[in-house]
Parts: structure tokens; sequence; C-alpha cells
């Protein structure tokens, strides 16, 4: 009996490997392909991320904190309230997570990121979001959890040149962390002692004065702003809204404090009729702003 020869034996396993070996390097080709194409669009996601995502929470918190102070109220309210203060507490976790995530994988952006002149002013949206989640944990935690909740919310009490031609709303973001002491404080005010109240009043009234007149000026550059070149780019047109902040907070801030005035305690002792008079006022100038 012939023997068959190695090479005619195997024939055909040979051309079947070369061709499983094309088929895994196209393979590794398309995955390569496909990291390079999704690799600069996580990067330009992660940077908006950064520069604009800490308004996401800034907003889910507030409306948090309009839920909890409804005064036509129905069953369950509280309950989507809560619902969207968790919502605003994994927003929040998560974009600092990010946040966090690439400027540890990109040192030299976070400096870059902060001296931007648009993206750095997007930096206080930040600390903006505290305020919104220390009302939430007042609104839906204190009454479940006690007093430690109250003691901890007691304790919380670069250089680069703009010109008008960029000014924007923004410009107002960096004094919005000292104007919302006042908002704070008209939340917390509720739940403290008489003996307490009096100075965390008047640290907010003083406070959310400072935001409000400093907003002011602003209001002055950006009006010139708009009479000498008109309406911002389209994707800053959105900020313009910002401008309606300051106003807004400040009689939010002067109605709630004005109502956790002590009747029983200090001046309002002797003169009880003064808490009906600064609670109109209060709601006067609210208005009239």
């Amino acid at each position: 009996m012939r023997s068959v020869p190695s090479n005619q034996q195997n024939g055909h396993a040979a051309p079947q490997s070369s061709r499983d070996g094309r088929s895994a390097d196209k393979e590794k080709e398309h995955l390569k392909m496909t990291k390079n194409c999704l690799l600069p669009k996580s990067r330009s996601w992660t940077a908006s991320t950064t520069s604009h995502g800490p308004t996401s929470p800034m907003s889910t918190g507030g409306i948090a904190l309009l839920l909890s102070v409804q005064q036509h109220k129905f069953d369950g309210i509280l309950t989507i309230g809560k619902v969207v203060y968790i919502f605003d507490l994994v927003v929040f976790v998560t974009l600092v997570a990010l946040i966090t995530t690439r400027f540890i994988r990109q040192p030299r952006k976070l400096w870059v990121s902060l001296t931007h002149p648009s993206e750095g002013l997007m930096f206080p949206t930040f600390w903006l979001c505290i305020p919104t989640i220390v009302g939430g944990m007042v609104q839906y935690g204190v009454p479940v959890t006690g007093l430690w909740l109250v003691t901890v919310t007691e304790v919380i009490f670069c250089e680069r040149q703009l010109t008008v031609q960029s000014m924007t709303p923004s410009w107002l973001l960096p004094i919005f962390p000292v104007m919302l002491s006042g908002t704070i404080a008209s939340l917390i005010s509720p739940t403290l002692s008489p003996t307490r109240l009096p100075a965390v009043l008047v640290a907010g009234l003083t406070f959310q004065g400072l935001g409000f007149w400093t907003s002011l000026l602003m209001y002055s550059i950006w009006m010139v702003r708009l009479m000498q070149d008109g309406l911002p780019d389209l994707n800053l047109r959105p900020g313009m809204f910002i401008a309606v902040g300051p106003p807004s907070f400040t009689g939010l801030a002067l109605i709630g404090m004005a109502r956790s005035l002590p009747v029983d305690h200090g001046y309002f002792v002797e003169h009880p009729a003064g808490v009906d008079y600064l609670q109109v006022a209060a709601l006067v100038f609210a208005i009239f702003i």
C-alpha cells in the first residue's frame, strides 16, 4: 500500500490555518480602529462633563427642594421629592467620580480647565450643588434622623483678564456660593434653637445681601455687552437664564428668614409686632426685585 506524503495529507489544513490567521488579524485591526474612534469621543464627553456637568445636580437638587416646600401637598409628594433627591445624590457622586478620574489621568488638564475663559467659570457650580444637597438633607433627613443632623448643618456655616466682549451671566457664578448662604440659613433656621437662630439669620442676611448687590454690578456690565456686541453665541445663550438667579434666591431667602424670626426671644419679646413688619417688608422687597 502506497504511503501518502505528509504535505499531501495536510494539503487542506495549511490554507485553512492561513485563513484563520488573516481573520484574527482583521478582527484585531477592527477592535483597534473601534478603540481609536471611541477614545476621543469618551475624552470629549468627559471634558464636557467636567465643564458643564455640575449644573445637572444643581438643577435636580433645586427641584427636590421645591417639592419639599410646596404649600398644597398631596399624598406621595414627599416620596417623589425623596426619589428626586436620591437621584440628585447619585448624579452628583457620579459626576465627581468622572471629573476626578479625568484629572487623575490627565493632571495638566486641571490647570487648563481652571484658567479656561468659559470652562473656569463653571467651577463654582460644584459649590452651588452643595446648598441644594444640604437643603435636601434638612428637608428630608432631619425629620427622620434626629438632632445629630441638625448639629451637622450648624457646622456648615487664576489670574486672567476678561473683556466686556466675553462677558456672560456666568460671571455671576463665583458669587453664588456666598449669596446662597442666605438660602441655606432660611432652610435650616426652622430647625435651630432660639439661642443659635439670631447668629444664623444675621450671617445669612449679610452674605445674601453681598451676593445680591454684587450681582447688580455685574448686570451693568452685561447690559453694556448686549448693547455693544449683541447676543452671545448660540452655545452660550442658555447661560443667560443665570441672570434671574440672584433676585430669585434673594427673595426666597428673605421670605424664609423672616418666617423663622423668634417671636418669643430677645428683641421681639418686647416688640412682637416687629416680626409682622419684617415679614411684610421681606415679602414686598421680594416682589419688588
